[in-house]
């Protein structure tokens, strides 16, 4: 029997206990023969509006109480590591791949997580806080710096509670649209998923400034998104055949192609939650590949928009 190419994931994890279900997402999505993971927490040793407010370090660790806090806060986050670990071992991945580490913070969190993420990890998992009081969970802080900075690393952002089954690959015509397709087929490798290639073409909304005579703008936006379709359609087929050719089950694989819609974004979030996908894969940039930008715009919004998904972004 042929050896199973280990992926190896960095799991940042942070102090509270919702931390778990990117864990338990994790361990269900992906195989547990071909895992190998390192969790990863870093350590404040202080309440975080010390760091903020109290420049010196020697100041910051003047109080007793702020030492009591310290041992009950390292305690608490070796105990929820172990949980972590468990749920792992529980789900087949031998203990020898499953590595803690619980690291003293050196510069901040996110800067100490991407210095670890430049080692060789096939992909990062990260896990979104909740605002308070927001349905969804518009980026920002910590998980918004690590994108931003590792733009060519795969990353996973877990939003809320994601389920494990279904996945989307929202396709378009560019190369990092095949790559995540690729990437699919490299990830659950072994456990097949239902997977749904979803194309959305968006309404040509320039053509609301000219003067429809004769109807000609309709017959022109008519034209324009049937030129669309004629071009992604050889693409999905191409993603499906290799998706087919990597050992995932023919019948658990579909396509889906929409037009007229007036936010593509919106339109792969939509069709996520129609067909009940807990998971999203796309590729980081789409057609446009602008070096300044390290996110395309649709992948941008899908990560900001999305509600009780995991968004896979592809580098």
């Amino acid at each position: 029997m042929a050896s199973v190419k280990r992926k190896v994931f960095l799991v940042a994890v942070d102090a509270s206990d919702i931390s778990l279900t990117t864990v338990n997402y994790l361990a269900e999505l992906i195989p547990a023969e071909s895992m190998e993971v390192v969790l990863l927490h870093v350590f404040s040793g202080i309440p975080e509006v010390l760091w903020d407010t109290e420049p010196d370090p020697k100041h910051r660790r003047r109080f007793v109480s702020i030492s009591l806090w310290e041992e009950r806060q390292r305690n608490k986050i070796q105990a929820l590591m172990e949980k972590a670990w468990d749920v792992f071992r529980t789900a087949g991945v031998p203990e020898k791949r499953v590595k803690i580490r619980i690291e003293n913070r050196v510069q901040d969190v996110a800067r100490d997580i991407i210095a670890e993420a430049r080692r060789t990890y096939d992909a990062i998992i990260l896990r979104h806080r909740a605002t308070f009081g927001l349905k969804h969970r518009p980026l920002g802080g910590v998980v918004d710096k690590i994108i931003n900075t590792l733009d060519q690393t795969n990353i996973c952002v877990v939003k809320g509670t994601p389920a494990s089954e279904g996945i989307l690959v929202a396709m378009d015509l560019s190369e990092a649209s095949k790559r995540a397709v690729d990437f699919v087929s490299y990830l659950i490798k072994g456990r097949d998923r239902d997977i749904t290639l979803f194309y959305a073409a968006k309404r040509m909304g320039f053509l609301n400034d000219l003067k429809d005579v004769n109807g000609e703008a309709e017959e022109l936006e008519k034209t324009l998104l049937q030129e669309s379709i004629r071009l992604v359609e050889p693409r999905i087929a191409e993603a499906k055949s290799r998706l087919i050719m990597s050992g995932l089950d023919e019948k658990r694989i579909s396509a889906k192609i929409v037009t007229g819609v007036s936010s593509r974004a919106g339109a792969i979030l939509d069709e996520a939650e129609r067909r009940g996908c807990g998971t999203i894969v796309m590729g980081r940039k789409g057609l446009s590949n602008i070096k300044e930008f390290p996110l395309g715009r649709v992948t941008h919004k899908v990560l900001n928009f999305a509600d009780d998904k995991a968004v896979w972004t592809v580098a």
